[in-house]
């Protein structure tokens, strides 16, 4: 049968030889021709691989074995073997094909031992070591190749026993002892190949048989350099031949046995035997061979989504017509009474020992209370892994037997804890314990857990790295089915930074407090002062009739009020400073007249003190530098005056130095004093704001404890940078600023600043009272009644003619009517907070009227958005409460002047 079927002619054709030779292809029928001579006249045997054409037309090759069969030493008749050996020439070819093409060809190689994956192949070299490992070898017998190249040889994938059965069989053929490696290659050695079936042994130690063909590999010599062997998974070919043998023996018994609806059918669908679970399912007995009941002809068939089956296309159908196994097929049957089941359907072919369909089993399990509940308990596990889903995203889960073992934890757990899962499974929650609860702790929250089923607390854990934690935990009992507790379920959340954020609240709120009871004292101290001296001069007679009384008095209101306004100037420079509005502006600057003016202000205090203010240069310095002058000034000024404050003897040295680094230019400024120094804990807080180095000194000294912090602020929006060079307690402290400059081209370098500590100022004459041109006339806009008494007070002084209006619409009253009379005002003095029309809209007004007087703004916001705001309204300039007279006249004159000069052009307002 076999050889028809190569062949492709029905099975019984007995070919002459001459029929038998017409297949080969002609250019192999020489050989055979000859080969059969050959074995007739001389009794040689031949073995031949030769192309073959089948009577279909197909071309294969095949491999001819055959001999003269002898009775009673006369030649009888020629017998042999015939076998197709089409995949083995073709691989053959394939790799002979590589092996003269080896290094052009080697990537082609690869791809084909890659993309077979359903054959193994395995290359060794001449003893027997395994080159090649293919990835359909590695599919089928679980080892890499890593584990098997240059390692092992084909032995330790095959049963002892058959190699030594094949051992024998070849050494008793061929006359000599034959075991180990030569027993797969011998044949192939000598020319030929060697197909037969093997067992593989795998690496998990399971079994599977193969068709294995083993042939030799040539070099370009046509010398053997190795061996190839090709197998073939034929595992379950073997296993469907086995089951074959005993399903028929077993198809009834298991009918009988099943408390399912079973029953068989034949190739067309007709019933032919049932078991009693299917009379039930039927509600009557089926109909055996009646076309009724054909392809379940009495159901009506639904799939799950309700569409109509038809029967030639239900899952018999199908595994009859496509011959394959119909595997948990759900579908809804509904009974001849109109009732509806849902039912798995299975359906399994039969085969004879040819492989032809004889029929099928089939198998209906009714499932219909098994889907009602599958819906319910889908609906349920959807919502839970939901929650596991999210929890796991957001909570550390642990699992505990009701001894404390450990026997789940999740990623979150890892993650925060620092161990892995395999280090906590089997351990108890002390691999995390902090210590930080007493045993009394823990017997509560047990307690807790027996009496209530649940406890929610704070507990404090330790990581891996021994870091602390703190987390947010839930404990609560898990129980079976019977109530019975099973163990713990704990669920957390890591609330450490929470914890942190808390704790620095309070810290930063315990600092704000003790900040505001400072500024506190630092108002109400100086306010005490002013009020009470002010009282004094208004209702005691004796008091404010004394000349010395009276210019004390006014002397210590006019420092507690400088004292208030650097307070609150401190506050604001902050405000500014942390909302972003504060720019920098450079322009040229005399740098020794900063030094000048600093010296001129801060060594009077310091002599009062007898402490001495020197000032040392240290390096050529620049005469002129680009910054922002304001700024460095009040840099100076307050790392210079803290200096002062807190130094009663000694000296106070401001070293100055210029520094050239990486193409910068930078400024250093050193301020040592011989106060009384600091401690690391309270040099630790120079820069916080709202905390102080030592609150008792700053009481004692005054001030707000803000000056470096701004400092600091500053000099960084500067590109600088303000630290403490160095402090020690009982002996001084330094400060130093380090600034960026910038040098212009008429800059030069000089020394020529007096090193001797000495000022070169001269002696300050009090200069004279500011005079403004006669007849000038101003119109005040202010609504507060003290304010216009003392700016009226102020500008009479002055030698101005004054008008006064409580708001923006009085003052446009007053300025119509000076118009009308031929007596206009020369200036506009405005408060631009005030009720009925504010000084904006009254700037705005007059200048849409077309006034062209200068118009100055006066306002108690300090910000520098608010000068802005003035400008855009249509003012000139603008002044800051309190009002300071030398400034107020300087600003008065100036714009006086300009206008006299007629360069002055109104602004419009925005």
């Amino acid at each position: 049968a076999e050889t028809c079927a190569i062949h492709e002619v029905e099975p019984g054709f007995k070919p002459t030889l001459k029929n038998a030779i017409e297949f080969y292809a002609p250019d192999a029928r020489p050989q055979i021709r000859n080969a059969v001579k050959r074995a007739i006249n001389k009794g040689q045997p031949w073995d031949l691989k030769l192309p073959f054409i089948t009577a279909k037309g197909r071309h294969i090759w095949v491999r001819a074995q055959g001999e003269l069969e002898y009775q009673n030493n006369q030649p009888v008749r020629l017998v042999g073997a015939f076998q197709d050996i089409t995949k083995e020439k073709q691989l053959e070819a394939e790799f002979l094909l590589l092996q003269d093409h080896e290094y052009a060809s080697r990537a082609r190689l690869e791809g084909i031992i890659r993309s077979a994956m359903e054959v193994s192949i395995i290359t060794t070299d001449h003893e027997g070591i395994i080159t090649l490992f293919s990835p359909g070898a590695e599919r089928l017998l679980g080892y890499s190749a890593k584990d098997m190249v240059g390692l092992k040889t084909p032995e330790c994938i095959h049963l002892p026993e058959e190699i030594q059965q094949r051992g024998d069989e070849l050494s008793a053929s061929l006359g000599r002892n034959l075991e180990g490696f030569d027993v797969f290659v011998t044949l192939a050695r000598h020319g030929g190949f060697d197909k037969r079936e093997w067992t593989y042994v795998c690496k998990d130690g399971s079994h599977r048989a193969v068709e294995l063909t083993v042939t030799a590999i040539h070099d370009q010599q046509n010398q053997i350099e190795g061996y190839l062997g090709v197998a073939i998974d034929i595992t379950e070919k073997k296993r469907q031949q086995d089951r074959l043998q005993e399903t028929n023996q077993r198809i009834r018994h298991l009918i009988d046995a099943l408390p399912a609806a079973a029953y068989t059918c034949d190739n067309a669908g007709l019933i032919t035997y049932y078991n009693q679970a299917a009379v039930e399912f039927w509600g009557r007995k089926p109909e055996l061979n009646n076309p009724v009941d054909r392809f379940c002809g009495s159901f009506r068939l639904y799939s799950t989504e309700g569409l109509s089956i038809p029967h030639d296309e239900c899952w018999m159908a199908v595994a009859l017509r496509d011959s394959t196994i119909i595997h948990g097929k759900e579908i809804v049957v509904e009974n001849e009474d109109g009732s509806r089941k849902t039912a798995l359907a299975h359906a399994s072919p039969l085969l004879d020992t040819d492989g032809e369909i004889t029929g099928a089993v089939n198998v209906l399990v009714d499932i219909s209370d098994r889907i009602t509940l599958e819906k319910s308990l889908r609906e349920t596990t959807a919502r839970l892994e939901l929650c596991l889903k999210v929890l796991d995203q957001h909570a550390i889960v642990a699992e505990t037997e009701l001894n404390g073992v450990i026997r789940h934890v999740n990623d979150m757990f890892c993650k925060v804890s620092g161990f892995e899962r395999e280090e906590t499974i089997g351990q108890t929650h002390r691999i995390v314990n902090s210590g930080f609860h007493p045993k009394e702790f823990w017997q509560n929250v047990f307690k807790t857990i027996s009496t209530e089923g649940m406890w929610q607390g704070e507990i404090c854990n330790r990581r891996k790295n021994g870091e602390l934690y703190w987390l947010d935990t839930t404990i609560a009992a898990m129980q079976d089915g019977d109530g019975k507790a099973t163990g713990y379920l704990a669920i957390r959340n890591d609330i450490t930074e929470l914890r942190l954020a808390q704790e620095a609240a309070l810290a930063a709120s315990h600092s704000k407090s003790e900040f505001l009871a400072n500024m506190s004292h630092e108002i109400r101290t100086p306010l005490t002062a002013i009020l009470g001296y002010a009282d004094l001069l208004r209702n005691d007679l004796e008091f404010a009739n004394s000349a010395g009384k009276r210019e004390q008095a006014v002397k210590t209101i006019q420092e507690a009020g400088n004292h208030l306004l650097t307070v609150i100037n401190d506050i604001l420079d902050l405000s500014k400073i942390e909302a972003g509005k504060v720019e920098i502006e450079k322009s040229p600057t005399q740098l020794f007249n900063i030094l000048d003016h600093i010296e001129s202000l801060l060594r009077p205090p310091a002599i009062e003190k007898g402490v001495e203010l020197i000032t040392r240069i240290e390096t050529p310095l620049p005469d002129i530098i680009e910054t922002d002058s304001t700024r460095l000034r009040q840099i100076l000024m307050n790392l210079v005056g803290n200096a002062v404050k807190f130094t009663d003897r000694g000296c106070i040295q401001i070293n100055v130095k210029f520094l050239e680094q990486h193409e910068s230019r930078l400024l250093q400024f050193d301020i040592e004093d011989s106060g009384p120094g600091m401690s690391s804990r309270q040099a630790a807080k120079m820069f916080l704001a709202f905390s102080q180095a030592d609150t008792s000194v700053t009481r004692q000294h005054g001030g707000t404890g803000l000056g470096l912090v701004i400092s600091r602020k500053l000099a960084r929006l500067m590109g600088g940078e303000v630290t403490l060079a160095w402090t020690e307690p009982g002996k001084g402290t330094c400060f130093r600023l380090l600034l960026p400059v910038s040098i212009l081209p008429q800059t030069r370098y000089t020394t020529s600043r007096l090193q001797d500590g000495h000022s070169n100022a001269e002696t300050k004459v009090p200069a004279p009272a500011m005079k403004l041109p006669a007849h000038t006339r101003i119109l005040l806009a202010e609504d507060g009644p003290d304010n216009q008494r003392l700016i009226s007070f102020l500008l009479k002084k002055m030698g101005a003619e004054v008008d006064v209006a409580d708001n923006g619409v009085i003052a446009c009253q007053k300025f119509l009517e000076a118009e009308t009379a031929n007596e206009p005002y020369d200036l506009l003095l405005t408060d631009m907070q005030m009720p009925e029309m504010d000084g904006y809209t009254l700037a705005r007004n007059f200048r849409q009227s077309g006034a062209t007087l200068p118009i100055i703004a006066l306002t108690a916001h300090a910000m520098s958005d608010d000068r802005q705001k003035c400008l855009d309204a249509g003012c000139d300039d603008y002044l800051s409460k309190p009002i300071n007279s030398k400034i107020l006249g300087q600003t008065i004159l100036h714009w006086l002047i300009l206008k006299a000069e007629k360069k002055i052009e109104p602004p419009s307002p925005s």
